[in-house]
């Protein structure tokens, strides 16, 4: 059988467009490969970025690699209508996008990675609305509605390195990292009545600054903008464990009026750790509020409550501590005039006011039945032991409060009365008294104007001041039981619970009548004492009376006389101490000349 053959112009007509569109192909990835068709890349995306946002690009440079599908541009610049010789709304030093093919068939296409080094954004906003963002310019040719989408952005990863944004003369560095963002913009409504659609998600995003601690970051929104105005219907923002939900409507651009509501979760611990601040409290705020914000004036209110709070300050440790109230906002500042907490059996109720400038805090209150047992723990500290004095009382007292952000430059002025509890606190007795103070945090000195107290076994008064390094305390005291008092003068002496010198026993009468001078970390006690039927370890006297100087490096008793049984001196006695302690090798001097005394005495 004779084979049919394929006339050659069919073999042309049939093979020459697959090699024609081959060597298309070829040229075609030649032609940018090489970097020849570079220049037709930069005018395309310079035009769609002035399209998309309404202002004026310019690029430095760009490249391309194409098998890693990634782009690098320099020296990027977006002109908003900021005035001449200023910032322009955008520029970056360096931009790098790498591509991610989602779906071949689909062909869907995501930025695997984008990365902004020194990205600066300017945004200028006048008084009566305007700004230098511009107004993405949109076809106009219908009156009919339409729908167009913008943007729809999603990115896999994101970094912003070393840029800052300016709000008109106010100057914020910014250094973001952040991955799974999705936004997405759409133009709706008609050319005379545009509407823009918003949709924003973003999760696992870090702020970072020299001064902060970098805090995770997701943010949703879903946002509407018309000519006049723009709505927030929904925003949540989550930052490490505390979350905020927003609501927000602003009309008007012209003569701008906002409207905004929101509700919280805050736990304090996210401003401490990333501030670095362990003066912040912590514990957990729950509040919901509303506002208005037109002509520059602000106002608002809400209402507040708190749970578990703890305080870590040396001169007051506690926790699980409450507070409510409500409260008003202003452009001067913020007020709580019901504030209302719950502390150590007891409530605290008054008014606390706060500036915005300088965050001043001013704080009137009133305690009422506070129990004084479980407060001595929390504001004993260190040369201040005051929870070895088992006490307890029922206190009631007026104060005014004053400090600075997180309780910088506190102080204190105080007028308390202690009456005695129902039922003291196992192991503790009963004490009445009356105090007025005043405390300063910052050089940590406390001045009592007058202090009176008085328990079963004992009474006293003090005035004076309580300072770290120039103490000058006004004293007079008398027990019937010096027993009562061994924990507290064991631990101003600095013994160790427990030891052979804690175990030591200590009985008398004693009264004394002087002066506490010097360091609070090593005071001398300085003044008239008299004892009955005092001991003190093997030491016995059934009197003791001299001018008594007493510190952590001496022990001076001059004027002294004892007297036991029928036996009578007159003793002037100096003894060297080591941290309140007379040693094996520490120096002593003593002058002792005896009257009246028994041989059976001796």
């Amino acid at each position: 059988m004779t084979e049919r053959r394929r006339h050659p112009i069919w073999s042309w007509v049939i093979h020459t467009p697959w090699v024609l569109a081959a060597l298309g192909v070829l040229g075609v990835v030649s032609f940018f490969g090489s970097g020849s068709g570079n220049p037709l890349l930069e005018r395309l995306l310079v035009s769609r970025l002035d399209r998309a946002t309404g202002g004026k690009t310019e690029l430095r440079s760009m490249s391309i690699r194409w098998l890693a599908l990634r782009v690098t541009i320099r020296g990027l610049v977006i002109h908003g209508n900021e005035p001449a010789g200023t910032e322009p709304l955008f520029t970056a030093g360096e931009v790098q996008a790498a591509l991610r093919i989602d779906s071949l068939w689909g062909r869907r296409v995501s930025l695997d990675e984008l990365l902004l080094r020194e990205p600066h954004v300017h945004i200028l906003m006048g008084k009566n609305g305007s700004s230098n963002v511009p107004t993405p310019k949109r076809p106009a040719s219908a009156k009919q509605r339409w729908k167009d989408t913008l943007f729809q952005l999603r990115i896999h990863r994101l970094l912003l390195e070393d840029g800052w944004l300016l709000y008109n003369d106010v100057k914020e560095p910014v250094t973001v990292h952040g991955g799974d963002l999705n936004f997405s913009l759409d133009a709706g409504g008609t050319p005379e009545h545009p509407l823009y659609l918003g949709n924003l998600e973003w999760s696992t995003v870090e702020f970072d600054s020299k001064r902060y601690l970098p805090l995770p970051v997701s943010v949703t929104a879903k946002f509407t903008l018309w000519r006049d105005g723009l709505a927030l219907e929904q925003g949540v923002l989550t930052a490490g464990h505390s979350r905020l939900d927003a609501q927000a409507e602003m009309s008007d651009f012209a003569d701008p009026k906002w409207n905004y509501r929101y509700r919280g979760w805050v736990e304090l611990i996210d401003f401490r750790d990333t501030l670095r601040n362990p003066k912040i409290p912590t514990g957990r705020v729950d509040l919901h509020g509303e506002g208005q914000l037109s002509d520059g004036q602000l106002k608002g209110s809400g209402t507040y409550s708190t749970d578990d709070i703890a305080l870590s300050y040396e001169i007051f440790h506690a926790d699980g501590l409450i507070s409510r109230g409500d409260y008003l906002m202003d452009n001067r500042g913020l007020e709580i005039p019901d504030f209302f907490a719950g502390a150590f059996g007891g409530t605290v109720s008054g008014r606390v006011d706060m500036q915005w400038e300088g965050w001043k805090f001013r704080s009137e209150t009133h305690v009422a039945n506070m129990q004084l047992a479980p407060i001595l723990p929390s504001i004993e500290h260190r040369n201040f032991p005051v929870n070895e004095l088992h006490w307890d009382a029922r206190i009631s007292a007026d104060s005014l409060e004053t400090w600075t952000g997180p309780f910088r430059n506190f102080e204190v002025s105080a007028k308390s009365v202690w009456d005695q509890p129902e039922q003291p606190a196992p192991h503790h007795e009963p004490v009445r008294g009356s105090w007025q103070l005043h405390y300063r945090y910052d050089p940590n000195t406390l001045f009592i104007s007058a202090g009176q107290f008085e328990t079963p076994s004992s009474h006293g008064t003090v005035d004076g001041l309580l300072a770290p390094r120039n103490s000058l305390l006004n004293v007079k005291f008398e027990t019937q039981s010096l027993g009562t008092y061994k924990d507290f003068v064991n631990a101003i002496r600095e013994v160790a619970p427990g030891s052979p010198e804690d175990a030591k026993p200590v009985s008398g009468r004693v009264k004394w009548d002087g002066k506490i001078t010097g360091r609070s970390s090593g005071a001398t006690f300085q003044g008239h004492l008299r004892a009955e039927n005092a001991r003190y370890d093997g030491a016995f006297a059934d009197s003791l009376e001299g001018d008594l100087t007493y510190s952590p490096t001496e022990l001076v008793l001059a004027n002294g006389t004892v007297r036991q049984g029928q036996m009578q001196a007159v003793i002037e006695a100096n003894f060297s101490l080591t941290k309140w302690n007379f040693r094996a090798l520490n120096r002593w001097t003593a002058d002792a000349s005896f009257e009246k005394v028994p041989a059976e005495s001796l």
